[in-house]
């Protein structure tokens, strides 16, 4: 994180919050199914997923989501929803108590999708890791 970047809502919440315990989890969970990815990349994962909740809470519910993750975010969702009562009090604790369902994509997202979301971060203070996002 640069020192312009702001922490999003979420990554607060998870990195520095009440929600420290489930970042743990998560990271374990990816971490033991892709024994390839480091700790400081699994860590930069968690962070950006936290973000794209708190875009996708921010802007409310929509039948057509705004911001996608990238495939190894997918496995970010998929260790998240595997604690589903915790996934729930995270995102509720992003809305100030008010709940948004988000669904994990059906299919990757489009480079286009990508740069979408990425810009959003962005311009959100929020930043987009290169590592991450692999899109400039």
């Amino acid at each position: 994180m640069t020192q312009t970047e702001t922490l999003s809502r979420g990554a607060e919440l998870m990195l520095k919050g009440p929600f420290y315990a489930y970042a743990d989890h998560i990271t374990t969970r990816v971490m033991e199914a892709n024994p390839s990815f480091t700790r400081e990349y699994v860590d930069k994962l968690v962070k950006a997923w936290a973000d794209v909740a708190t875009l996708t809470v921010e802007d409310g519910e929509s039948e057509d989501p705004k911001y996608v993750v990238t495939p190894h975010m997918a496995e970010v969702t998929a260790a998240a929803l595997s604690l589903a009562r915790m996934f729930v009090s995270f995102m509720s604790a992003i809305g100030g108590g008010r709940f948004v369902q988000w669904e994990a994509p059906r299919e990757y997202a489009s480079i286009e999708d990508l740069v979408r979301t990425r810009i959003a971060l962005v311009t959100s203070g929020f930043g987009a890791d290169i590592d991450v996002w692999g899109v400039a």
